[in-house]
């Protein structure tokens, strides 16, 4: 199809963007001879940008881990692998490999460097790297902790997240002192206007008498109303008593107009990935596609924070006439919740550093 060349494409442009700019690849050899890329320390020569005969010959140095496949309407095949140095993965290094139905290697997009050798030592766990994180910004939220290896500095470090409400905040922890050595937030914002009055079939769940979730029944599509709180601290599975959800309460919670449109367009953006790239949900493994209506108060924004999309309200009446412009409740635009749900699928097939760059790469993509 029209669109699959650019997906690979983006795709390629991401990941080399991720590892920092790519000359010219190596000297490929005499027609024949495997190719195997060692680059030096933090050298940008180890990127790849291989087709043809050239990717066909490459071979994947030992020290690289398959991390995720995807498998394309047409039967190709994207593999991701990160490079791993001493169990730690290597910041930057990941090389994807395109492969036909036969497994001939079509085209080999990313990087690996080559001396890592660590300049410090691992002398505190994932849980102190959560514990100090967790003293500066506080302990909501769901956490994530992973060891990786900078191949600038050779320092191992612990890059620390937290998915919470309105943030997902990042921070990077020096593994042998503790100390925090960067802060940056993943999360992704987007704008719109939406929530026309228009009539939508959307998937629900019995669960009982005079009671229905806001869930599709294959639990694909799951649709929170946060209660204009903080997510951590209001949100709940939407629900009703007939399963007719049409009920008014001007824009706020619990209006339920807000959440049919996330839950119906949740369930469209799910079939278009389907239908159009083969691939089952945002992880290509069926991860649920969850959605967050009536977060804060009077927000007219919307957001992916590595695990679900959250989407505002609008403003009143009375805020839009002090803003000096109308927004209604953000989830009645499609295209701005397949945006959001489009950032849940360039985290698992690219995982982009998170920096000025790369993010917005990760804002145009979308």
């Amino acid at each position: 199809m029209r669109a699959r060349p650019f997906l690979v494409l983006a795709v390629s442009a991401v990941l080399l963007t991720a590892a920092g700019p790519v000359p010219a690849p190596t000297d490929p050899g005499r027609p024949g001879d495997p190719i195997v890329h060692h680059g030096k320390h933090s050298d940008p020569a180890a990127g790849l940008a291989l087709s043809g005969d050239v990717a066909e010959r490459f071979r994947l140095p030992a020290d690289m881990r398959l991390q995720h496949t995807s498998t394309y309407a047409d039967g190709r095949t994207s593999s991701r692998y990160q490079q791993v140095q001493s169990g730690a993965s290597v910041l930057g290094g990941q090389v994807t490999i395109i492969r036909s139905v036969a497994g001939a290697q079509l085209n080999v997009i990313g990087s690996r460097f080559g001396d890592v050798t660590p300049s410090n030592s691992v002398r505190i766990s994932k849980a102190d790297a959560r514990r100090i994180v967790a003293l500066k910004i506080g302990d909501r939220g769901r956490w994530h902790q992973e060891l990786r290896l900078d191949p600038g500095s050779r320092s191992f470090f612990y890059e620390v997240r937290s998915a919470r409400h309105g943030s997902a905040p990042v921070r990077w922890v020096d593994a042998a002192s503790g100390e925090i050595t960067r802060s940056l937030d993943l999360r992704r914002d987007g704008e719109g206007i939406g929530v026309k009055g228009d009539d939508k079939q959307v998937a629900t769940t019995r669960a009982g008498k005079n009671l229905y979730l806001l869930r599709s029944p294959d639990g694909r599509q799951a649709t929170y109303d946060d209660q204009n709180l903080r997510r951590d601290r209001g949100a709940v599975l939407m629900t009703d008593s007939n399963d007719k959800w049409n009920l008014p309460a001007n824009w706020l919670s619990p209006d339920q107009r807000p959440g049919v449109d996330a839950h119906y367009y949740a369930g469209v953006v799910d079939r278009f990935y389907r239908d159009e790239f083969n691939r089952d949900s945002l992880d290509d493994a069926g991860v649920p596609l969850e959605s967050h209506v009536h977060v804060d108060g009077e927000l007219c924004n919307a957001y992916w924070d590595g695990s679900a999309a959250s989407f505002g309200d609008g403003y009143s009446a009375k805020f839009a006439k002090q803003a000096g412009r109308t927004c209604r409740p953000i989830p009645g635009a499609l295209d701005v919740v397949a945006h959001e749900f489009t950032h849940g699928i360039t985290q698992y097939t690219s995982e982009l550093f998170a920096g000025p760059e790369s993010v917005s790469l990760n804002e145009g993509f979308q």
